[in-house]
């Protein structure tokens, strides 16, 4: 048996590129739902590939479709307390409908219920039918509810509570 060197085993231990991992899960007809904006912003980082060269490689391996999390609210003032270190509203709009535009699936995601108030839902709501309208590619509306126990802004101060059942409910009615 022969033993690995150390440089051997740090190169063993390195998980592949993201089309080599959209490879490995592309297998007996899988679906595979993968690659955020977010993860599609890191895959571009230190290249001139576009957003849609990004997404025709990924689509090439065997990507089928994009979840539109990372999204949280799509608008910058909530966005810069909650999820400073994420991807903007215009680069999360931009990556969705390059995705689109190479003929990938899409799904889209809210999350509600901490610092945001309701001109804001509405706001990403507008942005997230404004992109449904441009593409037609959204199968699928995920609201979700902030589960605000243990979290950065429970322990900072900025939020009590998550939604309440009411807030859920009128999510639900309002985004249908």
């Amino acid at each position: 048996m022969t033993s690995l060197t150390s440089s051997t085993r740090i190169s063993a231990a390195v998980p592949g590129t993201y089309t080599e991992q959209i490879e490995a899960m592309s297998v007996d007809g899988v679906h595979v739902h993968s690659m955020t904006p977010e993860e599609a912003y890191h895959a571009r980082r230190g290249t001139d590939w576009s957003y849609e060269e990004v997404f025709e490689r990924l689509k090439a391996a065997g990507l089928d479709s994009v979840p539109g999390t990372a999204a949280e609210i799509l608008v910058e003032e909530v966005r810069e307390v909650i999820c400073p270190g994420k991807i903007d509203t215009e680069e999360w709009l931009t990556a969705m409908e390059a995705a689109a535009d190479v003929g990938l699936g899409l799904t889209s995601t809210i999350m509600y219920g901490h610092v945001e108030n309701e001109a804001h839902r509405a706001l990403h709501l507008d942005r997230i039918r404004s992109l449904q309208d441009r593409t037609g590619a959204i199968t699928e509306f995920v609201p979700l509810s902030f589960v605000h126990h243990e979290t950065p802004l429970k322990e900072q101060g900025l939020v009590e509570t998550g939604a309440s059942v009411h807030e859920d409910e009128l999510m639900i009615a309002v985004s249908r």
